[in-house]
């Protein structure tokens, strides 16, 4: 197997193995529309980018978002839109590579009155970060991990002001498990147990004994 597929096999298992993906993709719309409830009433529709893989490997995912988010743009448009405005969302399929992500994400920013970007299960997300900082639109990360990777303001400038994420921080629940484990039921030693192909850039075992350190 290549390098490539092998990096895409890592992403997209990691990705069915989270739970939620519907209600994360749900709430990330709620999270991007929410920057427009006060806006005065208009014909002009709410544009919404979907970067999402819709074809080719990890087409699962991109059901998933697509059905979970044209349920939740039929609903806010059926129950009179946002302050009067219907939801309009702009998918675009990104493949299974990087390559694939960046023009689909290129032809997002070209878009005039683009509210925001919902970035779902698309590869490349590191790469894109230089481009996404730069355009400063909006961007939700429905299922990366920006701020465990350090990457999110204010801790990380990697990706600039305008990203934000939906998932609970890898490295929130590890402290979590820790202060349990150790606080609650006195453990004084931890073992770890992990797949390397889900570990998606990670590094689980070094974030592991980080929070797990005594």
């Amino acid at each position: 197997m290549s390098d490539h597929n092998e990096v895409s096999r890592r992403h997209f298992l990691r990705l069915a193995g989270a739970g939620g993906l519907a209600v994360a993709a749900t709430s990330a719309s709620g999270s991007v529309l929410a920057a427009c409830s006060k806006a005065s009433g208009s014909s002009d529709t709410l544009k919404v980018g979907v970067l999402a893989p819709f074809n080719g490997i990890g087409s699962f995912i991109g059901t998933v978002v697509n059905n979970s988010l044209d349920a939740a743009a039929r609903q806010i448009n059926s129950t009179g839109g946002v302050s009067g405005r219907k939801v309009e969302l702009l998918l675009r399929d990104t493949g299974g590579d990087a390559n694939g992500t960046a023009k689909a994400y290129a032809e997002l920013d070209g878009i005039k009155g683009l509210l925001g970007i919902l970035w779902c299960g698309a590869i490349g997300f590191d790469q894109a970060l230089p481009r996404i900082k730069q355009s400063g639109i909006p961007l939700v990360a429905v299922f990366e991990d920006p701020l465990s990777a350090g990457q999110l303001y204010p801790d990380g400038g990697a990706a600039g002001r305008s990203v934000f994420q939906v998932s609970v921080p890898d490295t929130y629940v590890k402290q979590a498990l820790a202060d349990y484990a150790k606080g609650d039921r006195g453990y004084s030693s931890a073992a770890m147990l992990y797949d390397e192909s889900l570990d998606g850039g990670l590094d689980l075992p070094g974030t592991s004994r980080e929070h797990f350190k005594a």
